[in-house]
């Protein structure tokens, strides 16, 4: 990484930069910085068509319910 620059936000600095190189470790899973914490990187599991199906059903009864309103 080279640091193109700083920018002082009073109680913290906030550097800029840019990848000059990167690998990838298959045996290390990765990490995504946001809203104050520290999250993994899942694989996402698709529901089964069936499971799929119940939720349409559910967000259409919903839709219903609201436009009533």
């Amino acid at each position: 990484m080279q640091t193109i620059s700083g920018i002082d936000f009073g109680d913290y600095i906030m550097f800029i930069g840019e990848a000059i190189d990167a690998t990838h470790n298959s045996e290390k899973q990765p990490l995504v910085y946001h809203d104050g914490k520290y999250w993994s990187l899942e694989p996402t599991l698709k529901p089964k068509l069936q499971q799929r199906e119940f939720m349409q059903k559910v967000i259409e009864k919903h839709k219903k319910i609201k436009k009533k309103k």
